[in-house]
């Protein structure tokens, strides 16, 4: 033979271990003592590549000793030791509880969390006051009490025309849909956790949230002067095998309407009806200006 030729494979084998189950521990925060150090087991196959300490309060990289009423988050990162690597599901404990996965980021070489560890003394109540809009009447300044562990960030802070977004500066009007954002700010040494309850006006208030951090609070108040709407009623033709999908413009509505269609939405890919086939179209009404629908509306539809 004057040439040969010779056909092989080679199937690629990952030889490395996979890691199921990673612990962490460390101490609890002691004031004026230095940052505690995150800590594996002896035989861990895995160590840890960094940790950071950020002040919530500043946002800036915590350095020196723990703070009387400190606030933090902590970034850790692992890594494994050379022929391992984590599994896409392994479990985090740290100091023997296991972590929720929301908090973690998993790599094949790589695992990253974080977690907030605080002194801060936690806020209670938070009270809010303003004076209730009504038509004719211009936005209130809005105030918090004073000396209780938090401001507010006036910054942010504002009334909004809920129809335009835009800041209302001028007087609530009537037909008008207006929206109050509030942001409050902890001050050093405290912070907002689950258990904080917001009163506005004396009333207590749900429409809130804390982030994460616990450093703030924001929540929206909502009022509205438009003419509610009570019942919806429309008539949509019935399917014709061959004729053209359904449109806004199908659609009819009651006589001397406050609202209107404002789009069919349909996923599919026809422009008419098949036969032996099931449509599905949402329909997305609109309320006309100075009008909405009452949360209790009665929708009748002739489809």
């Amino acid at each position: 033979l004057s040439s040969m030729q010779i056909e092989f494979y080679l199937d690629a084998f990952d030889f490395t271990q996979t890691i199921k189950e990673v612990k962490v521990d460390y101490a609890e925060l002691v004031a004026g003592e230095d940052f505690p150090q995150f800590k594996i087991p002896e035989n861990a196959k895995y160590k840890i590549k960094k940790a950071r300490w950020i002040d919530l309060y500043t946002g800036e990289e915590a350095t020196g000793k723990v703070a009387n009423g400190g606030n933090y988050r902590v970034y850790v990162e692992l890594e494994p030791n050379g022929g391992y690597k984590f599994s896409s599901s392994a479990l985090l404990f740290l100091n023997g509880e296991e972590l929720d996965r929301y908090n973690i980021s998993i790599g094949d070489f790589y695992i990253e969390f974080d977690v907030y560890l605080s002194l801060a003394k936690p806020i209670e109540k938070v009270e809010i006051n303003y004076t209730v809009p009504a038509v004719g009447s211009n936005p209130s300044a809005v105030t918090v009490a004073s000396g209780k562990g938090y401001k507010l960030d006036t910054e942010n802070t504002s009334w909004y025309n809920n129809n335009t977004y835009d800041k209302q500066l001028e007087a609530f009007a009537d037909g008008g849909r207006y929206l109050l954002d509030y942001y409050v700010i902890a001050e050093k040494g405290y912070r907002f956790t689950d258990d904080t309850e917001v009163y506005i006006n004396g009333k207590k208030s749900e429409m809130f949230r804390v982030s994460g951090a616990g450093v703030s609070l924001y929540g929206a108040e909502y009022y509205s002067f438009a003419k509610k709407i009570n019942k919806l009623e429309a008539a949509i033709p019935a399917p014709q095998i061959s004729k053209d999908i359904l449109s806004e413009n199908d659609i009819v509505l009651g006589s001397d309407v406050k609202y209107k269609v404002e789009d069919v939405e349909y996923y599919g890919e026809d422009i008419v009806y098949a036969d032996n086939k099931r449509y599905e179209f949402t329909v997305i009404f609109v309320a006309d200006s100075g009008y909405e629908f009452d949360k209790d509306v009665v929708v009748a539809v002739d489809a």
